[in-house]
């Protein structure tokens, strides 16, 4: 909505009167309505996405950003895989050169696990390259919450890399399919899973397909 405005409007008043009517807009999306939050944890949502409209304009004036495309969906046929994607947004710099940039309201990764957390921003610039033939001067990820940006320039050997990890991994996900063999990994993020009953390293059994 913000980027919807004109240029000189995009000020943070009018980014919070945004999100007032988002949150309007919302009261009938599953969304938001499948959350079931009671008032008091609605409140508390509110409040806490008030906060990261203020750290966003920590980051960047929106104002100088010249976006192209907002929530732009993307697919491609690339080597035996076919690739889709959801930009968050997508701009031309000051040289008219494509930049793809990804909002995170996270904590962003240490130094050493940066590389992994641009894996998602470099398939975007791949896709970018397939599609428009334009292979985009930065990818980036904006961490609302600390506030901080990750920065990346995707070349034509990352795009190779993305590319064979795709077809790597497509090519697992038809050999465990073919087999039945869908094997757990966990860590700790498995805390948050709400099908552990049915996970074999809980002691939980897959149903039949």
């Amino acid at each position: 909505m913000l980027f919807n405005r004109e240029i000189d409007h995009r000020t943070i008043e009018n980014c919070h009167e945004d999100l007032e009517k988002a949150f309007i807009e919302y009261e009938q999306i599953p969304d938001l309505v499948d959350l079931d939050l009671d008032d008091i944890e609605l409140k508390k949502l509110q409040v806490q996405s008030h906060e990261l409209v203020d750290k966003y304009f920590q980051i960047e004036n929106p104002k100088d950003i010249n976006p192209i495309g907002l929530e732009v969906k993307l697919q491609a046929k690339v080597g035996s895989t076919t690739i889709r994607g959801v930009i968050d947004r997508l701009e031309l710099d000051e040289f008219g050169e494509l930049v793809v940039t990804d909002y995170k309201t996270g904590s962003p990764p240490r130094n050493n696990s940066e590389s992994s957390k641009l894996s998602g921003v470099n398939l975007y610039a791949l896709l970018c390259q397939e599609v428009f033939g334009r292979l985009p001067s930065k990818v980036q990820l904006i961490y609302i919450a600390k506030p901080v940006t990750i920065i990346a320039t995707p070349t034509l050997g990352t795009l190779k890399g993305v590319q064979q990890r795709s077809d790597a991994i497509h090519k697992a996900v038809e050999s465990a399919c073919e087999k039945g063999d869908f094997r757990p990994n966990p860590s700790p993020l498995c805390s948050w899973c709400g099908y552990q009953e049915l996970c074999p390293a809980k002691g939980g059994t897959l149903p039949d397909a």
